[in-house]
């Protein structure tokens, strides 16, 4: 089997090799590295995850980072306590602080794919998971733009990660001990969840 990327994955995939004209001795890791590049070289679950997190925060938190700060060294906001603010700069930082609420959630869903699963399957739903978080940010940041209403679309992110969470979890359990174990942390998140949203119904 060929190592040329560091890793190889165990199934070759006829129709990606006739789709980009590959050899047949050709693996798709050698398929996804010619695309991905830098990405595939990981030599582990644990290189898949810090790739995906870092790729994450290079295109969102270091873009929303640098369009507060050029905003700021660009207009009359460049003193925060002078009040001067724009609109724009306003969305931006909400923006910002809404993303760095986000990645805590996303890495530890990435964390646990990247643990519980084989490095083929592994490295396909992390890449998947990364980009439609990615993509989510950015419609997030760009609809706000538009109006608070349009942000909306934006929150598929969010809602990815809580599922992969307790996807893993429910799958971790499984393992450890079948059912019970499976239900376990998806039971008190929703008793957690009931609790909260009692809360806000009932009248204060």
């Amino acid at each position: 089997m060929r190592k040329r990327y560091g890793y190889s994955f165990q199934i070759a995939d006829p129709l990606c090799r006739r789709r980009h004209g590959l050899r047949r001795d050709h693996r798709c890791s050698d398929l996804d590295a010619r695309i991905l590049g830098p990405y595939t070289t990981a030599r582990s679950s644990g290189d898949l995850a810090v790739s995906g997190i870092a790729l994450a925060s290079v295109l969102t938190l270091l873009l929303m980072i640098e369009s507060v700060a050029h905003e700021r060294l660009f207009s009359d906001s460049f003193n925060p306590l002078a009040q001067r603010d724009s609109e724009r700069l306003k969305i931006n930082q909400r923006v910002l602080q809404n993303t760095l609420e986000q990645p805590p959630l996303f890495g530890a869903g990435i964390a646990m794919i990247c643990w519980l699963y084989p490095l083929e399957a592994a490295f396909r739903a992390s890449l998947a998971a990364t980009i439609v978080w990615i993509l989510s940010r950015w419609i997030f940041w760009i609809g706000y733009h538009f109006g608070p209403r349009h942000r909306i679309a934006g929150l598929i992110g969010s809602a990815q990660s809580m599922i992969i969470l307790l996807a893993t979890f429910a799958v971790l359990g499984w393992r450890m001990d079948g059912l019970a174990g499976a239900t376990l942390v998806c039971s008190i998140f929703s008793i957690g969840e009931f609790i909260i949203v009692i809360g806000l119904i009932r009248p204060q």
